[in-house]
């Protein structure tokens, strides 16, 4: 038990991270955007579909580690 327990935080900690980072890109994306310093055709045809797919794993993952937390409340 302590093993998944540790799993879960470590993996639930990097999750968080990645979700900082990823907010933290998208942010300077915008930014970049705003100031005509990205075209929009650029934002719209490969940054929007990369990270539209990049939310859907991040929401995945996250939805995996919610199972197991449930599993393991469910003790």
């Amino acid at each position: 038990m302590a093993t998944l327990l540790s799993f879960y935080t470590k993996y639930q900690q990097q999750l968080s991270w990645l979700g900082g980072n990823f907010n933290q890109v998208m942010h300077r994306a915008n930014e970049l955007a705003i100031d005509d310093k990205l075209s929009e055709n650029y934002f719209h045809k490969v940054i929007m579909p990369e990270a539209k797919s990049t939310l859907k794993a991040i929401r995945g993952i996250k939805a995996e580690l919610d199972a197991i937390h449930d599993n393991i409340e469910q003790m």
